[in-house]
């Protein structure tokens, strides 16, 4: 069986798991307990299949690529232990305590993934049509005018005007959320040049890795919004979207790097 089947059978039970859990036991200890087992086993199934990934790599661009990806990722695996320890452990209450260690970790992880991903545009733009390309930038204006308007009115304005936040707090509840448009459009953007792309093996790749980063983009601006208003806990539904994008990232590594060997 191959890595990236058997990461992907592995996912799909640590998700439902979680999703079971959720419904069946919410805020509970052992929801709480599970919740953050599943989180560090998702996070880092994305690192080990990085890591798989970029050992078989030849090419420099490409391998400086799932380097900083992998950089990002250990990133995001390290605010994922240290959010378990300090609430589970050390009983922070990680609402009043934000921002915390973990969001240093999480900040951080933003900047080589979101590296690793415009080189990853600039490389693979010259493998796709001139066609594709112009009706992209078509596409994207007709759709990010209007959802950047709702987008700022509905979740940025409300903690922007909020008095009793901090300086600091403010500058973390509005990184992520602004952090998080950026990779999902550039997430976007390659699984749709992907697709149009004369290389296959980017698509093979590519698709679970985009769609990955999309379920914890999208996780994560639903966790900034939450955290502000305090309502956030572990064991929620955009838990099992943060696990299920760790493990698409991980899977997508391990198909570029079975490409990589079978060509080799």
């Amino acid at each position: 069986m191959k890595k990236s089947t058997l990461m992907l059978i592995t996912g799909c039970i640590i998700v439902f798991l979680n999703l079971v859990i959720i419904i069946t036991s919410p805020g509970g200890l052992f929801s709480n307990i599970t919740g953050y087992i599943f989180a560090i086993i998702s996070s880092f199934s994305s690192v080990a299949g990085l890591i798989f990934a970029l050992k078989v790599m030849k090419e420099k661009q490409i391998k400086l690529i799932y380097l900083l990806l992998l950089s990002g990722m250990f990133f995001y695996f390290l605010g994922e232990c240290t959010y378990a320890i300090m609430d589970l452990i050390m009983k922070i209450n990680m609402n009043e305590a934000f921002p915390a260690l973990p969001d240093f970790f999480w900040v951080t992880g933003y900047i080589p993934l979101f590296s690793g991903m415009v080189i990853t545009i600039k490389l693979y733009k010259e493998k796709t049509s001139i066609r594709a390309i112009k009706s992209l930038k078509y596409i994207f204006i007709i759709l990010l005018i209007p959802f950047l308007a709702g987008f700022i009115y509905i979740f940025l304005m409300p903690i922007i005007e909020d008095p009793k936040t901090t300086f600091l707090a403010k500058f973390v509840y509005l990184f992520y959320p602004i952090g998080d448009l950026f990779l999902i459009a550039c997430s976007f953007l390659i699984f749709y040049i992907a697709r149009f792309s004369h290389d296959k093996n980017l698509l093979s790749s590519w698709k679970y890795i985009a769609s990955g980063f999309i379920f914890i983009t999208l996780a994560d601006i639903i966790y900034s919004y939450m955290t502000w208003r305090g309502t956030y806990n572990t064991s929620e539904f955009i838990d099992a979207s943060w696990n299920a994008g760790y493990f698409l990232i991980g899977i997508g590594a391990l198909k570029m790097a079975e490409v990589s060997k079978t060509e080799d």
